[in-house]
């Protein structure tokens, strides 16, 4: 018992050795602040820009050629894991804010968020596909709240100053279950773009399917599940979501 808690401990000591190393290989600005532990693996490039915080727990995972690069006067939040992939890019723009639980993974994309962007807790971005990836785009001022998904299959664009409500879900992927010989879900991937424009509100617990558009301040009720373009400037709820009413009403 004794030899497994020492086993055990001097595991546990390796690891944080490698993690420190691994964070005296980044580029750190000045007056960033880190909580201890930061979990840091890979042999890809890490950049924590001026005055940014890190979070005790928070993970970076950085393959071969992968690059995470992290604006100034940013907040990174506990427990948070960002992971780019050999090759990937992971770009967070200056004074953005990720909280608690966030999970955004890239295997092989270009994901970048703009400045002043908001991720609130336990939010999943990532292909929710092992075999395909796009690439996302997160506009300056965004807020993305709790819970919600966004599923990176294929590319996902998302403009400035959109609102995605909590536990929300934007697909960029289906699957064909057209064969009759597998399970439905067991269907090849069908994967298609879906563009959100700048001034979005979408509601909590909305659905986005893929190869959607949402056009410029359009709001997305409570509820609804999109399967088809939402014109600019328009109310759309229900399943499926179907224009109520211009946001003004004199607009023809």
């Amino acid at each position: 018992m004794i030899i497994k808690w020492l086993t055990y401990i001097l595991q546990r000591l390796a690891r944080h050795f490698y993690w420190l190393f691994r964070l005296s290989r980044a580029s750190i600005g000045k007056g960033a602040r880190l909580s201890f532990p930061v979990r840091v693996e890979g042999k890809g490039r890490l950049v924590i820009g001026d005055r940014t915080q890190i979070g005790r727990n928070v993970y970076f995972g950085i393959g071969q050629g992968g690059e995470i690069k992290i604006g100034s006067g940013c907040r990174i939040d506990q427990d948070v894991e960002i992971i780019a992939g050999p090759g990937a890019q992971i770009i967070i723009g200056d004074n953005c804010w990720i909280m608690k639980g966030t999970v955004i993974r890239a295997r092989q994309g270009k994901f970048v968020f703009g400045k002043q962007v908001n991720i609130s807790t336990y939010v999943q971005i990532f292909s929710r596909e092992q075999e395909v990836e796009g690439n996302l785009s997160v506009g300056d001022g965004t807020h993305i709240n709790d819970y919600a998904m966004l599923d990176v299959a294929d590319d996902l664009f998302l403009g400035k100053e959109v609102a995605v409500g909590q536990f929300s879900i934007i697909f960029t992927h289906d699957h064909d279950y057209s064969d009759p010989g597998k399970p439905a879900w067991k269907g090849g991937v069908e994967t298609k773009p879906v563009h959100i424009q700048d001034g979005v509100w979408i509601g909590a617990k909305v659905i986005i399917l893929h190869g959607v558009g949402v056009g410029e301040r359009s709001v997305i009720a409570s509820g609804a599940v999109v399967t088809k373009n939402c014109p600019r400037e328009t109310i759309c709820a229900g399943v499926p979501a179907k224009v109520i009413k211009p946001i003004n009403p004199t607009q023809t």
